[in-house]
């Protein structure tokens, strides 16, 4: 999730009472430079794992300039972080909207005052897609596709407007992707009275197209580059491996890099790196609460990587006392005890135990984060756990 490298920010030598005076629209090059180091900065606090600092930062940025969405939109971005990884958690939903719905309100009037003005449309997106996004967490997908849809059509007008908005590219290419992905997945949605307009080789090259140009959303791109090339078919670990390497290197400190660094050596068939750096998360310290929930699953990942070097002893050992859930667990860690349980059941030959977890595995809601679980549980009802490395024996002895 090279040695580290910071950004270096033009320093804000105005105080924020006068950066923005009486909180003018950014309008000459100086002001916007000034804005955009500012986003720059609070965007890399954020990925430093700083968050913290970063809401500190657009409280400052919120400060300076009030009627500007800046400060309230990428706060949100920041919101989302703390939460990506555990979106079952509802205590930040009320900031979250009325951040949002803020930003949609200050965008609003900038387009009032002129209907083309491409930062705007880009922001009033961004915002309307970030309430799409929360209510669809939330089961109300109904609110969410209409805000999604306002949201892309908004996007699309700031690239209409100006075609060099990269910024736009990266969450138009989220929701051309994902809403591709939604009608596919669900096709009742067909039936609703909107249908989400979605193309997802097309999100997919705005998404690549970010992590390679000078946008603030770059390594956002690149993270979620990496998640699809694991989450999506077809994957492809050595690219979800090569973004999460660069990622690691530039922000150590951000646990969910690093969480999701381990996810990419697992998949890669790196188990003994998997032991490795799930022992270094786990001895990390600071951050807030997701930092903890990620730490606490370090013993998950090294059960896995144990169950794969065919250990399952020392596997059995890690998980044991090992709770499913709690608060001091993410929402979608049983489902990987549950599952690890099960192969470690199955390579003991207890099979009609594991058939049992596997079940309860496979009948779970499905969120993002328990997807490849399920289907690992899948796996396994149709035929007896074998390790990777046996699979991949067995197959070449076939051949």
């Amino acid at each position: 999730m090279s040695t580290r490298v910071r950004l270096s920010f033009l320093i804000l030598v105005l105080t924020p009472s006068v950066a923005f005076a009486e909180a003018a629209p950014v309008s000459t090059p100086a002001e916007a430079t000034q804005l955009n180091s500012w986003i720059q900065q609070g965007i890399t606090q954020t990925l430093e794992g700083d968050r913290d600092q970063a809401d500190a930062t657009w409280k400052d940025l919120r400060a300076a300039a009030p009627t500007h969405p800046a400060g309230w939109v990428y706060q949100v971005d920041t919101l989302y972080w703390r939460q990506i990884y555990d979106e079952g958690d509802p205590r930040l939903d009320v900031e979250i909207t009325e951040h949002a719905e803020h930003a949609v309100r200050l965008a609003e009037a900038r387009i009032e005052k002129d209907a083309k003005d491409a930062d705007a449309h880009y922001y009033l997106g961004q915002a309307f897609i970030q309430l799409g996004r929360l209510d669809g967490v939330r089961g109300e997908l109904l609110s969410a596709g209409s805000l999604g849809e306002k949201g892309r059509g908004h996007l699309e007008q700031a690239l209409e407007f100006d075609p060099d908005l990269l910024d736009a590219r990266y969450p138009l290419g989220l929701y051309y992707y994902y809403a591709d992905l939604a009608t596919r997945w669900f096709k009742w949605l067909q039936f609703l009275w909107f249908v989400p307009t979605g193309n997802a080789p097309m999100g997919l090259r705005y998404i690549q197209e970010t992590t390679e140009g000078d946008s603030h959303h770059r390594h956002d791109a690149q993270f979620i580059l990496a998640d699809i090339s694991l989450e999506d078919e077809p994957q492809r670990t050595d690219l979800a491996t090569e973004l999460m390497d660069r990622m690691h290197a530039r922000f150590p400190d951000n646990t969910l890099i690093h969480h999701r660094l381990i996810d990419t050596r697992f998949e890669s068939g790196r188990y003994e790196d998997v032991l490795t750096e799930a022992s270094k998360l786990a001895a990390s310290t600071g951050g807030d609460s997701l930092d903890t929930l990620l730490r606490s699953t370090a013993p998950i990942w090294r059960a896995r990587a144990f169950v794969q070097l065919g250990l399952p002893d020392r596997a059995r050992a890690e998980l044991s006392g090992f709770p499913e859930g709690g608060p001091d667990r993410p929402h979608w860690a049983g489902a990987w005890v549950r599952l690890t349980n099960a192969q470690i059941l199955d390579m003991a030959g207890e099979r009609d135990e594991a058939l049992s977890s596997y079940r309860d595995v496979s009948g779970l809601a499905q969120p993002h984060a328990v997807r490849r679980a399920q289907l690992l549980a899948d796996a396994g009802i149709e035929a007896p756990f074998v390790t990777a490395r046996v699979a991949s024996s067995l197959a070449a002895q076939a051949r």
